[in-house]
């Protein structure tokens, strides 16, 4: 440039500056098209300054009649190809790229081979190395946005690492050539105005600094709806829903959704993705780790994928730990090792994205600070789920407010619901051991939340305590949170909350939870730990554990154990002046006298106790106890006898209203009369039973009935009948989980064959038997079933 030039540009610079900012302000007041002066200034200076005055032609753009037209805007040059449509449209090169004056349309083709895009068209890389199909959903998802016609909007919901983002790139991936394009759009924690403006500059189209947001979107919706893309939505969180109807496509376009959040108005359809197959997740480890080694270990890497519960994240994380170990020996069990002890294992160093935690944060930072410590709480639950009730007494909030908590964190894929007859919930897997990690980390909100629990489980099962599964099933589910409960105050030596946990549900351990190792641990744990007996409730209470603790050495028929528990029980209830307890511990000595044979000694023992009752007006325990009286009188062959006190048992139980224990009776009066012979009576006895225990819905005591009613028929020389009958006990049996009573209904039924000299058709019997027993974990069970297939094989 001639150095004369230069001032003189200088001048003309600094005039344009003064000029323009004059023109631009009074252009904002009247936002009409620049004429006259205005206009031959911005031309002249536009020609002079050129491609050198980019930056300050952009800024001298001033006065368009029409701001934003329907396509008003930037095209960036190397991201897409632009031109201008219209009357009076012109192309003009600004600091940005090219600016379209007063358009009618943009048409914005795709880039030449020598202009690769990174905008339209781009799909994020696989973070993977190794993908499995999904299998139908998979094939579901692709197929409704291909056929579902245009405009099909397709949501994909599911907790952290369930692989969620790697299908939508696959399913991209696969889908591009059945679009003008594909433009993948990472959500996270944008919001509806972030996500507009990149739309915009991914389409090739950057707004000008003072657009307002209105005319952004008019742009977007303008622009999608001149061109068939494919928009993958990623990541969708709670911010960006509020303006979802601001970017959503229109027709020709069509959307994939990937959310952690399962509801999302204006989705057409909505796919939840679950976690991995078995073969899929061998599948997976075999690509990662290779088919040998995998095989190598097979046991170990089905116990890896089950830890990992199935999560593909999990797994790949796995998958890298353990090829780090290359060259040891059985590298998958000995991570497998690692992982199961610490949930926190299932990471790699130093990447975040390759860390379970780190994804679960994502979820849990969303929420507020009181849904947070809501979510820490249910870590005390077992993972088979929880009622809406505790979860609203461990919240301290009534039930309502509860299930709405309980809705909006299924909503955000954090509980979900557990199938079933009643509404129960569960934490999504492996977050259960992710809310457990974040409630450890406050001492007292971890005691607060486990004692909040044990106590709606005590009051639970002081309601319920004379019922069974039968007559109030959901109580029967909540086996799982009372071991875990139970589990934690052992660890943490809460010796008085350890027995109320261990001695309200006796009945329920004792007839049908039948978890008889873990009970007497919790039990004996309680008495080491210490009981606070400063009081009567609490000499009551440890009364009551040893009581509880010779009934397990009853069951297990160590009965020189049982009558010492008794004994110490007996003492502790005379002590502070129980007498109802007093008459129970009673009345369980006779139950091991009669075990015993000791006739008379029970008798005894019966009558003390039915005195007890008696004396306090305890109807039922009167009951219970002539029930018993009537049983060693059976055993005694007193048939007259035991029928007279089964009458009055049965005549107490009906005054009472108790209709258990009336069909209990009618079924050991048919007893009698089926061992006298008089089988037309027994069968009544039975049939009237039966009635009563279908009326009340105790199908305990219905199997039991049939149980009898199938010898019976065995006795009668119908084979076929009684195995017809047999077989729908053991699938009542099944139905409800009662591994204990069907090893006793094939030992009675094979013991009732060899009886009738039919030891070969026994001995399928009293295997089974054994094997059930087996299951139950009762080594003099097991026992009794060797005995019996030893007297079948002789």
């Amino acid at each position: 440039m001639p150095k004369k030039a230069f001032p003189i540009l200088l001048i003309l610079v600094g005039a344009a500056l003064v000029l323009g900012a004059l023109l631009s302000w009074f252009d904002n007041l009247t936002a009409a098209q620049p004429v006259g002066l205005g206009k031959w200034v911005f031309d002249v200076l536009q020609f002079l300054l050129g491609a050198a005055g980019t930056g300050l032609g952009a800024w001298l753009n001033f006065g368009r009649k029409d701001k934003t037209p329907p396509a008003s805007s930037v095209v960036n040059a190397g991201d897409q190809n632009q031109t201008a449509v219209g009357e009076g449209a012109r192309n003009v090169q600004t600091g940005g790229g090219t600016y379209v004056e007063h358009a009618e349309k943009v048409e914005i083709h795709a880039p030449s081979k020598d202009e690769p895009s990174e905008t339209i068209g781009f799909i994020p890389p696989f973070k993977g190395e190794t993908y499995v199909h999904r299998g139908k959903i998979e094939e579901d998802v692709r197929a409704f946005l291909k056929n579902g016609g245009t405009g099909a909007i397709v949501g994909l919901h599911a907790p952290g690492g369930l692989g969620k983002t790697e299908l939508a790139k696959h399913a991209a991936e696969d889908l591009k050539g059945e679009f003008e394009g594909v433009l993948w759009m990472d959500v996270g924690d944008k919001m509806p105005h972030q996500l507009v403006g990149e739309m915009l500059m991914k389409c090739g189209v950057q707004s000008p600094p003072n657009a307002a947001y209105e005319q952004q979107k008019n742009d977007l919706q303008h622009i999608l709806k001149e061109r068939r893309l494919l928009i993958v939505f990623d990541d969708v969180r709670e911010a960006a829903l509020r303006g979802l109807s601001d970017y959503l496509p229109p027709r020709p376009c069509s959307a994939l959704i990937t959310s952690r959040i399962q509801q999302i108005g204006g989705v057409h359809r909505t796919f939840p993705l679950d976690r991995l197959t078995e073969e899929q997740a061998r599948e997976l480890l075999e690509a990662a780790l290779g088919e040998d080694a995998v095989r190598a270990e097979a046991q170990a890497a089905a116990k890896l994928a089950e830890r990992c519960a199935f999560n593909p994240l999990a797994l790949e994380i796995a998958a890298r730990r353990i090829r780090q170990w290359q060259g040891i020996e059985n590298p998958i069990a000995r991570y497998f090792e690692r992982a199961q002890a610490r949930f926190r294992e299932l990471k790699m160093e130093g990447d975040p994205r390759w860390n379970m935690e780190f994804v679960f944060d994502l979820s849990y930072n969303d929420l507020s600070p009181a849904d947070q410590r809501r979510f820490r709480a249910l870590a005390v639950f077992a993972p088979t789920g929880f009622s809406p009730a505790a979860a609203a007494h461990v919240w301290e909030m009534d039930e309502s407010g509860a299930e709405e908590v309980l809705s909006r964190f299924i909503n955000l894929s954090l509980v979900k619901i557990v199938p079933g007859k009643f509404l129960r919930y569960r934490l999504h897997d492996l977050l259960d051991e992710y809310a457990n990690e974040k409630l450890k980390e406050d001492e007292k909100e971890e005691r607060e939340a486990h004692t909040a629990l044990a106590e709606w489980l005590v009051a639970l099962f002081d309601e319920h305590y004379a019922e069974d599964r039968t007559t109030a099933p959901e109580v029967g589910l909540e086996f799982d949170n009372l071991a875990k409960t139970c589990e934690w105050a052992l660890e943490n030596r809460k010796g008085t909350l350890l027995a109320a946990l261990a001695t309200t549900p006796r009945n329920w351990l004792f007839n049908y939870f039948r978890q008889m190792n873990d009970w007497l641990r919790w039990l004996e744990g309680s008495l080491e730990i210490g009981v606070d007996d400063t009081n009567v409730e609490g000499k009551r209470l440890k009364a009551n554990v040893r009581k509880a603790i010779g009934d397990v050495q009853q069951f297990r028929k160590e009965t020189d154990a049982a009558l010492a528990s008794y004994d110490e029980a007996l003492k502790l209830f005379r002590q502070v002046g129980a007498k109802l307890g007093e008459a129970n511990v009673r009345k369980a000595i006779g139950d091991v006298q009669q075990f015993r044979k000791e006739t008379d000694a029970a008798l005894a023992s019966y009558d003390e106790a039915l005195k007890l009752f008696r004396e306090i007006g305890a109807k039922l325990g009167e009951a219970n106890v002539r029930k018993a009286i009537g049983d060693v009188q059976q055993f005694r062959k007193e048939t007259d006898a035991a029928l007279v006190s089964y009458n009055e048992a049965l005549k107490l139980f009906r005054e009472i209203g108790d209709k258990l224990g009336e069909a209990n009776v009618l079924q050991a009066i048919g007893d009698v009369q089926q061992f006298r012979d008089d089988r037309d009576a027994a069968l009544v006895s039975y049939n009237e039973a039966l009635k009563l225990f279908r009326e009340i819905g105790d199908k305990l005591g219905e199997a039991n009935v049939l149980l009898e009613m199938s010898r019976f028929e065995l006795r009668r020389g119908e084979f076929e009948n009684a195995k017809t009958i047999f077989e729908t006990i053991v699938s009542m049996r099944r139905s409800m989980s009662d591994l204990f009573s069907e090893g006793r209904d094939y030992y009675y039924f094979a013991l009732t064959l060899i009886e009738m000299d039919k030891k070969k058709e026994a001995r399928p019997y009293a295997l089974k038997a054994k094997t059930c027993f087996e299951q139950v974990g009762e080594k003099f069970l097991i026992e009794y079933a060797e005995k019996l297939i030893a007297v079948c094989e002789e």
